[in-house]
């Protein structure tokens, strides 16, 4: 099989080059092994896979059509050699998670720096992703675990992990009329740009309840907000505009302490909200060594972040 998928390799390679001697030589194979691999392959298949033109070496029709289905095989196996490394230790392999930038810094940096401190060697790909596409990423092999707020509808061969999330206090910069207000309303809002991430319709489903008269519906809801999935964005412009946010203390950690951004007091009561957040992973794999210490420590720093919350309420 092993051999099998290395003349795939070479076939894939031949054609990203389009060249034989570009391709051998980054095989590290002779020129004549690959025309060999090509040959052996053709007279198989009874048919010319690859062909000249003026571009160089590109594959036939029915070229193409075997290149397809060599890359899918290609990259099935890759992603079950990675999965299988992740599952035999710590110390191996590569992790691949998707979070929502929203709970980066509070919840995946601190777990990542506690994991990482005892495990150095441990690698890992961090990808933004929100509820929205985690469930055909997950389903697709594109990640291997995702940490975020939970999505409307779970989808079957997923297993879903979840926690409570803190809610985040409402920011503006400093000098902002909001922070003059002694009785601070809902409709105080309107006024300004009001800045947030991506949620899901069971979240803005807490605040049409309770203001059915000024959001009759989870759409007129949508319009209130200037969605923004770049944390960067968030922390230029908060502390710069009149626009307001419920944003993590985390993100703004900075303005805050320097002074260019504040907390408006008086507005928790205003959106008192119940915040599920999920560890999302595929039922039907075993879960990596990594992934699942990384998963206790999510778990505990929200735990200890949502009840140090309570307390404050």
């Amino acid at each position: 099989m092993m051999d099998d998928l290395s003349k795939l390799r070479q076939l894939i390679e031949l054609e990203d080059t389009g060249n034989y001697r570009k391709a051998a030589a980054n095989l590290g194979i002779s020129h004549s092994a690959l025309s060999q691999t090509v040959n052996k392959m053709e007279e198989r298949y009874g048919v010319m896979l690859f062909t000249r033109n003026k571009l160089g070496t590109v594959p036939t029709v029915y070229g193409r059509r075997i290149l397809d289905a060599a890359r899918s095989s290609v990259e099935q196996m890759d992603r079950a050699e990675r999965e299988l490394s992740m599952m035999q230790a710590l110390e191996i392999g590569r992790l691949i998670v998707g979070i929502d930038p929203n709970l980066s810094e509070g919840l995946l940096a601190p777990a990542l720096v506690q994991l990482l401190t005892d495990h150095p060697k441990l690698q890992f790909t961090v990808l933004p992703r929100n509820w929205r596409t985690m469930d055909k990423d997950l389903m697709d092999g594109v990640i291997d675990m995702y940490i975020g707020l939970a999505p409307d509808r779970e989808v079957p061969h997923i297993d879903y992990r979840e926690f409570k999330i803190a809610q985040s206090p409402l920011i503006c910069r400093s000098g902002h009329p909001l922070l003059d207000l002694k009785d601070l309303k809902v409709e105080d809002l309107f006024d300004y740009p009001f800045i947030g991430g991506d949620v899901p319709d069971w979240f803005l489903k807490q605040i049409t309840d309770q203001y059915p008269n000024h959001f009759p519906t989870i759409d007129s809801l949508r319009e209130m907000f200037l969605i923004s999935h770049e944390i960067g964005l968030l922390r230029k412009l908060i502390p710069a505009t009149d626009a307001v946010g419920f944003i993590a203390e985390s993100t703004l950690q900075a303005a805050l302490r320097e002074g260019r951004a504040q907390i408006v007091p008086g507005a928790r009561h205003l959106f008192p909200m119940d915040i599920t957040g999920v560890i999302a992973t595929k039922d039907n794999i075993p879960l990596a060594p990594a992934a699942q210490k990384l998963s206790r420590l999510i778990l505990g720093i929200a735990d200890i972040g949502y009840r140090n919350w309570l307390k404050k309420s």
